[in-house]
C-alpha cells in the first residue's frame, strides 16, 4: 500500500475518532456545528481515499462527488460552532444562508457537472504521487474557494477577539484553535500555489489534525465547560429577565425569562429598531433610552416586575442599555396580604408603622443581598400642635389626611410610605442616589408648604422638615440603623430653623 493511501487512512480514523469524542459529549450544549464540521471532514477524507485508490475517470469523479458532499460545509459549520461557543448572536437566517452557496457547489459536481459550470475540465491521471482528477477551475470554483478561505478567517477573527477581549487570561486553549484554523488555510493555499510534493493536495491530512487539536481543547483545555456555557445556563434560568440595546435603541439580546415576560420578542431580530414593549397587560408599557426606575408592571404571564435601566460605558461612552426587569410578585403579594389585613393607619390612609417596617425591612434585605442603593426619608410638619391648639383636633386630622395625599401623589409606587406617629412620616426608596433624593425631598418639602391648608374655612399654613439618610453598608446593618441616622438629620433640620431638608452625614453623630 501507498504510504500516502496509509496516511490518508489513518487521517479518516483520526477525523472519524474526533467526530465520536465530540458527538458523545452529550453534557456539553451548543456542539452541533461543530460535530457536523468533523463529520464533513470524515466524509471529504473518506471521498479523498476512494480518489487515491481509483482507476478509472468515472471512479475518480465518483470519488470527487462524495468528497463534495463534505468539503464545503466544513467552513460554515466551523465557524458557526465558534460563534456559538463564543456567544456571538446569529440569527437564523444568517446561518441558513451561510449554507447557500455550499450546497450549490456540491449539486453541481454531484449532477455530473452541467455545462462546465464548477470544472472547465477534468482529466484523469494515475500519479504521481496518487490517482487524482485533474481539474481546470472556473470562476465558480475559485469563489467556492475563496468563500471556504473566508469563513476560516473570520472564525480565526473571532479567537483572536476573544484573545483580545480576555487580557489578562492564559490563551493557551484560544492559540491551540488558533492554530487549527490556520492549518487547513494555510495546506490550501501551498496547495493552490503549487508549494506541495508532487502537487499533491495535503488538506484531507491537515484537516484531521486540525480535529485532532479540536478535540485536544475539548479534553485538554475544556473548549465547551467553560464560562460561556455556564454563563448562558444562569442566564437562561434567571427568574429576572434582561434586554440589551445599543444606543440607538436596536435589539441585541434578552434572556429566556423576558421573552416570556414579553412573547413579540421572540420575533425580533439582532439589530430591529424598537423603542417600547407593550405586552404588559393593563396597559402598561416600557419606554427605552433613558436610565431610570419605572413602577412595578404586571405581565401578561400574571407576575409582577420592577423596571429599571442602566447605561454601559465603554471608553467614556454610552454603548448599550441594560433593561432588567427584577420579579417581585412575592413583594407584591406581601403587599396585598397586609393591605387586606387593615396594613394602613386609619387616619389618612398610608401604611401604618408595623406595616411599613414590614416592607422596608424586606426591600432593604434584597438591597443588602444583591446590592444596590436605598434612602429613608423621615417627615415632621412644623408646629403641629400650634395647629392642633389653634384650630381643633379636627382640623389637625384634616391637615395630616391632606400633608399624606400630598406626599403620595409624588411618590413612585415601588416607594414605601407610612405613617410613623403623630405628625411624623417615614418613606423608603430603592434604586435612588442620596442626591437625587435629596431633590425630591425638596419637591415633598415645597408641595406641603406652597399651598395653605384648609379647613372650616381657615386658612392654615403649614411648613415641613425633611431628614434624609442613605444606606452605607460600612455603618448600617438594619432598617432602624438608617431610621435613626434620617432622624438625627431630621432633628438638625429643626434645629436649623425648620422647613428645610438636611441629608445626614458621619459629623451629626457629635451634635
Amino acid at each position: 500500500m501507498h504510504f500516502m493511501i496509509a496516511l490518508l487512512i489513518l487521517s479518516g480514523v483520526l477525523s472519524l475518532g474526533a467526530f465520536i469524542i465530540i458527538s458523545t459529549k452529550r453534557e456539553f450544549q451548543k456542539t452541533e456545528h461543530l460535530s457536523l464540521a468533523i463529520l464533513s471532514t470524515c466524509v471529504y477524507i473518506a471521498g479523498s481515499i476512494f480518489e487515491a485508490t481509483a482507476n478509472s475517470h468515472f471512479s475518480a469523479y465518483r470519488a470527487i462527488i462524495v468528497e463534495y458532499v463534505g468539503l464545503p460545509f466544513i467552513a460554515p459549520h466551523a465557524f458557526l460552532a465558534f460563534a456559538d461557543f463564543y456567544d456571538r448572536r446569529i440569527n437564523i437566517h444568517l446561518r441558513r444562508s451561510l449554507f447557500v452557496f455550499p450546497w450549490l457547489c456540491c449539486i453541481l459536481v454531484a449532477t455530473g457537472n452541467p455545462y462546465n459550470l464548477f470544472y472547465r475540465s477534468t482529466s484523469f491521471v494515475t500519479g504521481p504521487p496518487l490517482p487524482h482528477l485533474l481539474v481546470e477551475p472556473t470562476p465558480l470554483y475559485i469563489l467556492s474557494v475563496s468563500y471556504t478561505l473566508v469563513l476560516l478567517l473570520l472564525t480565526q477573527g473571532m479567537i483572536l477577539m476573544q484573545i483580545k477581549e480576555r487580557k489578562g487570561h492564559r490563551h493557551q486553549r484560544e492559540v491551540s484553535l488558533f492554530i487549527a484554523i490556520g492549518l487547513p488555510i494555510l495546506s490550501n493555499l501551498l496547495y493552490l500555489f503549487g508549494f506541495t510534493p508532487y502537487g499533491w493536495d495535503v488538506t484531507p491530512v491537515v484537516l484531521a489534525i486540525t480535529s485532532g487539536l479540536v478535540v485536544f481543547a475539548v479534553q485538554r483545555l475544556n473548549l465547551l465547560q467553560l464560562l460561556p456555557f455556564a454563563k448562558s445556563t444562569i442566564v437562561e434560568k434567571m427568574t429576572d429577565a434582561f434586554i440589551i440595546v445599543d444606543s440607538q435603541c436596536r435589539f441585541l439580546e434578552a434572556n429566556r425569562a423576558a421573552m416570556e415576560i414579553y412573547p413579540s420578542l421572540k420575533a425580533v431580530e439582532v439589530g430591529d429598531i424598537f423603542t417600547e414593549l407593550d405586552d404588559f397587560s393593563e396597559s402598561n408599557f416600557v419606554p427605552f433610552g433613558s436610565e431610570e426606575d419605572y413602577p412595578p408592571v404586571r405581565a401578561a404571564n400574571g407576575r409582577y416586575y420592577h423596571v429599571s435601566q442602566t447605561n454601559i460605558a465603554h471608553n467614556g461612552k454610552i454603548v448599550c442599555t441594560c433593561i432588567m426587569l427584577y420579579d417581585t410578585t412575592e413583594t407584591q403579594n406581601l403587599i396585598h396580604t397586609l393591605d387586606k389585613k387593615a396594613a394602613h393607619d386609619a387616619l389618612t390612609q398610608v401604611y401604618n408603622r408595623g406595616t411599613f417596617f414590614q416592607i422596608a425591612d424586606m426591600e432593604l434585605a434584597t438591597i443588602i443581598q444583591q446590592g444596590g442603593q436605598a434612602v429613608i426619608m423621615m417627615f415632621d410638619l412644623d408646629y403641629f400642635k400650634n395647629v392642633n391648639d389653634s384650630y381643633g383636633h379636627q382640623c389637625g386630622d384634616e391637615v395630616l389626611q391632606v400633608a399624606a395625599q400630598r406626599l403620595t401623589k409624588r411618590l413612585r409606587d415601588t416607594d414605601v410610605f407610612g405613617r410613623y406617629g403623630g405628625e411624623e412620616f417615614c418613606a423608603f426608596f430603592t434604586h435612588i442616589s442620596a442626591d437625587n433624593a435629596v431633590e425630591l425631598a425638596e419637591k415633598l418639602r415645597q408641595c406641603i408648604e406652597v399651598e395653605p391648608f384648609m379647613c372650616e374655612g381657615h386658612r392654615i399654613p403649614v411648613t415641613m422638615s425633611v431628614g434624609v439618610a442613605a444606606y452605607d453598608s460600612a455603618i448600617h446593618d438594619t432598617l432602624k440603623d438608617i431610621i435613626s441616622d434620617a432622624d438625627k438629620a431630621l432633628y438638625v433640620a429643626k434645629e436649623n430653623g425648620r422647613n428645610q431638608v438636611m441629608l445626614f452625614n458621619k459629623s451629626m453623630y457629635n451634635e
